[in-house]
């Protein structure tokens, strides 16, 4: 979410990033209408909203050396105001309930991702706002021209129905390269009994782990903007503009705790691409308050990445963002009953190959959510430029048996443990400047390129020499 902005950055700089132009100019007028009727909505809410959505673009859709060219320029900024963010609205109609609704779309990262405690307390922008009052959907514009089998947006016209945006196993930007499940009608909402349906929430603690201890409880499709040329450190973000990286896990677990705010998964990473001839990839990902921790096993060689998601491009006051609320999808939307095939869970493929159930299908804005009308709980969640996830129905416990597994940091992002640690100061805390064994990372990468497979162990004879607790180094298939 973007909770504030930094000193420092142009708001001039937002007609310059990647992609079209938002749809944004022809609802502006019932704002400057609005502002000069009332003029306090010319205070911070309005102009603060507009930094924000720049420092986004600032720093998510340009590159490197464009922002060191305007920085040569001495562009000057507006600072904003210290201090928390502002309210917005006095109660004093439904023209500043529409402005007010505009102004916090700008933080939608907040409605799920601000802490539980801001959501309980009904923090302004910590819930997501009524999809069905807007008609002006995809808000990105949906640039990759994706189909409505793959994106349907809440608040799109026309509305989307039954067996709509219901995405699938996804491999490129490319609208085909996706593995679509059948899907049929069963019944709209209106024609199901609501005593039946079971709402999609998660429990507020839970672990999904298959019971005879197999990969596949939890599994999913990871998609984020694409941050490296291999796809191996990437985050969901809240819109599909820039080029996105695509990957599909299994999972051995998954926790989650929201009075802990952590979740943490195990996952098997199965390449693809130029990489597909070696072996898989083992990694955990762990995030506890605004922190990750991606723990790497890259074949022969461990990796830490520390990470804040929210990108660190606000600092008075500060951006954060946390785990997903337990109940994010409360208001989502019920559309009504379908049969459709659910990926890799219970030794089943994706597509034509996916289990077949019956599930109740609710959208909430992009999101997309199936729950079992049986066994009651969440199955499946799509989101066309975040992932697909899914879980196996009788893999669930509402519990977390050992709160060990949150610790944090953990001792591999420590000072002395995996040799290479991007982004990690000597105690495992997130530092963007305190980074080591970065040569290590490129020799294994120009190794891989050179020799394939067969090269794997001749880095691990050379990091020997350089960090002896690689020693005992294994490659994992």
């Amino acid at each position: 979410g973007h909770r504030g902005a930094p000193r420092g950055r142009a708001a001039a700089d937002l007609p310059l990033g990647r992609g079209p132009p938002r749809p944004e100019a022809h609802r502006r007028g019932p704002q400057i209408a609005l502002g000069q009727a009332q003029p306090h909505r010319e205070q911070p809410p309005a102009p603060q909203s507009h930094c924000r959505e720049a420092v986004m673009w600032w720093t998510h859709h340009l590159v490197e050396e464009k922002r060191g060219h305007f920085r040569l320029q001495g562009i000057t900024v507006p600072l904003l105001p210290e201090g928390p963010k502002k309210p917005c609205g006095r109660g004093e109609g439904s023209d500043e309930e529409h402005v007010c609704s505009y102004i916090n779309e700008k933080n939608s990262c907040d409605w799920c991702h601000s802490t539980q405690a801001e959501h309980d307390a009904g923090a302004e922008g910590t819930t997501p706002p009524d999809a069905l009052q807007k008609t002006t959907g995809p808000d990105d514009g949906n640039p990759h021209g994706w189909d409505r089998l793959r994106r349907c947006d809440q608040d799109q016209l026309p509305r989307c129905q039954l067996c709509e945006g219901v995405g699938g196993k996804v491999w490129s930007d490319k609208n085909e390269d996706i593995d679509l499940p059948p899907c049929e009608i069963v019944a709209n909402a209106s024609d199901v009994d609501p005593k039946t349906v079971a709402p999609p929430l998660y429990p507020k603690a839970f672990t999904v782990k298959r019971k005879d201890g197999k990969q596949g409880g939890y599994s999913d499709t990871l998609i984020g903007w694409k941050t490296d040329p291999f796809c191996f450190g990437f985050f969901p973000q809240n819109d599909s503009i820039p080029p996105l990286c695509y990957r599909s896990e299994d999972s051995l677990v998954k926790y989650y705790d929201i009075e802990k705010e952590a979740t943490r998964i195990d996952y098997t990473i199965h390449n693809e691409g130029v990489f597909s001839i070696f072996p898989n990839i083992t990694s955990t990902i762990l995030m506890v308050q605004d922190t990750m921790w991606i723990q790497n096993h890259l074949w022969v060689v461990d990796q830490c990445i520390c990470a804040n998601p929210s990108g660190n491009h606000c600092e008075t006051p500060p951006c954060k963002s946390y785990v997903h609320h337990w109940d994010t999808f409360k208001t989502a939307q019920y559309l009504g009953r379908e049969k459709i095939a659910v990926e890799w869970i219970q030794n089943h493929g994706t597509g034509k190959s996916g289990k077949m159930m019956e599930l109740d299908h609710f959208i909430l804005w992009s999101h997309h959510v199936w729950t079992d009308p049986v066994s009651r709980r969440l199955v499946r969640a799509w989101k066309p430029f975040n992932g697909l996830q899914n879980y196996d129905p009788e893999a669930w416990v509402d519990s977390v048996a050992d709160d060990s597994v949150f610790e944090a940091p953990p001792k591999k992002c420590k000072k002395g443990g995996a040799p290479i640690r991007i982004n990690c100061d000597d105690e495992g805390h997130y530092h963007p400047k305190k980074s080591e064994g970065i040569e290590h990372l490129e020799a294994l990468f120009m190794i891989a390129a050179q020799k394939g497979p067969e090269g794997l162990q001749d880095f691990v004879d050379v990091l020997y020499k350089s960090h002896p607790a690689a020693a005992d180094t294994t490659i994992i298939i």
